[in-house]
C-alpha cells in the first residue's frame, strides 16, 4: 500500500487496510511521523524508518527501531521490509502474511 505522501493520507490509507510491516519516514512534508510510528507500534505492526537526519532524528521511543538511512539502495530497503516480515510473521504464525488480520475480515 502506499506510498503516501503526507501524515493525513497515511491514516486514510491504513483506516481502509492491514498492513504486515511499515516503512515511515521520518518526516512527511514537513510533518513528523511520531503519532503514525505510535499507531503502529500499538497496533503491533513492525516497522522501520527511513530518514537523511540519522538516528538521532528519530523519535525517542523508537531510538532503536530499524533505520533505513537516505539516499538508500533497493537492497537495504527490501532487506529491511524482508526482516519486518519475519518480525510480523513470529507475531501471530496462525496467519498468513498479506492475510487480513482477524478483526479486519
Amino acid at each position: 500500500m502506499g506510498p503516501a505522501h503526507s501524515v493525513d493520507h497515511a491514516r486514510k490509507l491504513l483506516a481502509h487496510q492491514h498492513v504486515d510491516a511499515a516503512l515511515l519516514d521520518v518526516n512527511l512534508a514537513g510533518v513528523r511521523t511520531d503519532d503514525l510510528a505510535a499507531t503502529q507500534a500499538h497496533d503491533k505492526v513492525p516497522s522501520a524508518f527511513l530518514t537523511g537526519y540519522g538516528r538521532e532524528s528519530l523519535p525517542v521511543a523508537f531510538a532503536s527501531a530499524p533505520l533505513v538511512p537516505k539516499p538508500f539502495m533497493a537492497k537495504h530497503v527490501l532487506g529491511t521490509v524482508s526482516e519486518l516480515l519475519v518480525i510480523e510473521a513470529a507475531s501471530d504464525p496462525s496467519r498468513s502474511i498479506g492475510e487480513p488480520s482477524p478483526d479486519l475480515k
